[in-house]
């Protein structure tokens, strides 16, 4: 007998802590569960397998008038792209630019990332000398930042992710940001 959508929405919640209304999104559809459990298989990220899965993917099926089953991209490949968000290999905002491409073709996303390149810069070094770069071209923003405006951080971070065409690491970003500004 298979499990039931009230016992399936439930063990979404107690194990993997996701949010009651799509833990009984997930569940009402055997599709789309065994779909969600494949994917998270591989990324071992429950939450943001589903917001993936329920954002992106169906976005994409939607507008095709699509189901799950039918779904162009494999458990698998969603479950890789998640999991290089993740672990930082790449951003959010990198798997969302690729994100047409990998589901029309269901191609292998760390390939794809490896292949173009696109990794999250993680080099201390090069990320700390760009920050400089920034933080000595921005008096104004620094001296405000200084005097207690936490909110101009984000025009600072901004301008690194736009001298990095969006491949640093944010946290490490801000971390960076922060020990230079002192």
């Amino acid at each position: 007998m298979p499990e039931l959508p009230e016992v399936k929405a439930k063990r979404y919640i107690d194990e993997w802590q996701l949010p009651a209304e799509i833990a009984h999104q997930l569940a009402e559809s055997i599709d789309l569960s065994q779909y969600f459990e494949a994917a998270n298989l591989i990324s071992n990220a429950p939450k943001k397998t589903a917001n993936w899965l329920l954002s992106e993917l169906m976005a994409m099926l939607n507008a095709e008038s699509l189901s799950i089953i039918d779904s162009k991209l494999s458990a698998d490949n969603l479950g890789k792209l998640v999991k290089l968000i993740e672990d930082g290999t790449i951003t959010g905002k990198i798997a969302k630019d690729l994100f047409s491409e990998i589901y029309a073709g269901n191609l292998n996303p760390e390939a794809l990332v490896e292949e173009r390149g696109l990794k999250v810069m993680s080099d201390t070094g090069e990320l700390e000398a760009i920050c400089q770069k920034i933080v000595d071209a921005n008096p104004q923003v620094v001296a405000a930042f200084q005097s207690g405006n936490e909110r101009v951080m984000g025009a600072l971070v901004g301008q690194v992710m736009k001298e990095t065409g969006g491949s640093a690491n944010p946290k490490m970003v801000n971390e960076l940001l922060r020990k230079l500004l002192g």
